[in-house]
Order: structure tokens, then C-alpha cells, then sequence
């Protein structure tokens, strides 16, 4: 599995323009995809930390053809930076959205079945509605997610 992973990293910098992914990137993906463990990577702005979760669904169809889904969950509490991050990705091709109060109920269905690849939410959000907890322990995510990222962790004030 090691050389596939490598073989698609080149597909990821493709799609985020990038010449290469740093060393960091590199082994938090790897860690990840082909030890299956849990990892925390604390590095400095401006490192490429959310590519790291953000790259999960361009590798995942490629390393384990036969899943269906692979649905990755982010929780940001920042909601700007939420908002870039879902246009980025929708810009470049790979399905991601947000839990917000403007979601029509069409798109807020097109969550629940799983239609996204990265779902991005607030703590309130994931924590403090019940549809999406709900949604959380269902079928559908139950056996369609691979990774909850954390983002920007050092803006929570209490776990």
C-alpha cells in the first residue's frame, strides 16, 4: 500500500497546485491511511495542516477502491475560515460542505446520505443539534467515516 499512497500524493499536488507535499504532510497522511491511527500534528500557520485532512478524499478512492464512501468530518469553529475552505474545495473538485442555518433542507438531506466527502461544523453544531448527532450514529456514517479532524483546536476554550 506504501507505494500507492506515494503515487497518489502526486495526484493531490496536482489538484491543490502545489509541486510537492512537505514531510510533514507526507507522514500524517501515511500515518493515517496505512496505520489507521489516531494523529495530531501542531505545526506553525502557513504549514499545510488542513490539506492533511483535506486530501483524505482524493487518497482514500485510491488506496481502498472497493468503499463506497469515505466521508471525512471537520470540526472548526471558526465559520469565515469554514466558508473559504468549503469554496476552496468545491473550486477544485472535491464535494465539502457546512453545517449552517442557511443550508436549504435539500442540502441538509444531501448530508445525511452521506453526499459530501468533507462535512465541516462548528462544536455547537456537531454537539448542540440533535439531527446531526442523530446523523452522526446512522448507518450512513457509521460505516462511511474514515477521519474527525480538528481544525484550529487552539480557539476551543473548553473540551
Amino acid at each position: 500500500m506504501a507505494d500507492n499512497v506515494d503515487a497518489v500524493f502526486g495526484k493531490v499536488c496536482d489538484v491543490f497546485g502545489f509541486k510537492t507535499l512537505n514531510e510533514h504532510q507526507k507522514n500524517a497522511l501515511k500515518f493515517v491511511i496505512e496505520k489507521k491511527k489516531d494523529v495530531f500534528v501542531n505545526l506553525p500557520t502557513g504549514f499545510g495542516k488542513s490539506v492533511i485532512f483535506q486530501a483524505l478524499p482524493l487518497l482514500y478512492p485510491c488506496v481502498e477502491p472497493s468503499r463506497e464512501k469515505n466521508i471525512v468530518i471537520v470540526v472548526s469553529p471558526l465559520v469565515s475560515l469554514v466558508k473559504d475552505q468549503v469554496s476552496l474545495l468545491l473550486s477544485l473538485g472535491i464535494s465539502a460542505t457546512s453545517l449552517n442555518n442557511e443550508a436549504s433542507e435539500a442540502d441538509k438531506r444531501k448530508v445525511e446520505s452521506g453526499q459530501y466527502s468533507i462535512v465541516y461544523g462548528s462544536p455547537e453544531s456537531w454537539l448542540g443539534d440533535t439531527r446531526w448527532r442523530k446523523m452522526l450514529t446512522g448507518e450512513t456514517y457509521k460505516n462511511s467515516v474514515r477521519v474527525v479532524a480538528v481544525d484550529e483546536a487552539h480557539v476551543i476554550c473548553h473540551w
